[in-house]
């Protein structure tokens, strides 16, 4: 059982490092899904590095700009996707009911097949702890569309 926790523990702190809006520590912001418990900069970032990235960690404009390594700025989309890893760690979380990125700030679109019955999801501006499912004959499967039409599944 101890090796159960500690693997539980570790992967939870491993997952954290690449969600949405856990930035802790130097350098930290406020940003959605709001994981991190504490920030280094409250009160929005300085003017050197005016950009509080999807992450929560700030960043210049022209870092931003340049649309190589972050995507948003302050709230903001520069178009550029979020890595699959990133999407993969946020329906991890989604499924196991944590707080989670609402389809929306991941930049993607819930989708549901055809037939069964669509119950209601919880999805809010700043996260989600319920993804939309459908079922069908007797299993339940939830899915998202990714930008370029990739879709995620899982039962």
């Amino acid at each position: 059982i101890l090796v159960l926790v500690s693997l539980s523990l570790l992967s939870q702190s491993l997952c954290q490092a690449g969600l949405l809006g856990a930035g802790t520590g130097e350098g930290s912001c406020a940003a959605a899904p709001y994981r991190a418990s504490s920030v280094y900069w409250t009160g929005g970032c300085p003017s050197h590095a005016e950009c509080c990235t999807e992450f929560g960690y700030c960043h210049s404009r022209a870092g931003w700009n340049s649309k190589t390594y972050f995507r948003d700025c302050n709230g903001e989309s520069n178009g550029l996707p979020l890595p699959a890893e990133v999407l993969s760690l946020e329906m991890i979380e989604r499924e196991a009911g944590r707080l989670a990125a609402d389809d929306s700030l991941l930049g993607i679109s819930s989708s549901r097949g055809s037939g069964g019955s669509s119950p209601s999801s919880s999805v809010s501006s700043s996260g989600s702890r319920l993804s939309g499912s459908i079922s069908s004959g007797g299993s339940t499967t939830s899915g998202s569309t990714l930008p370029g039409g990739s879709r995620i599944f899982s039962s």
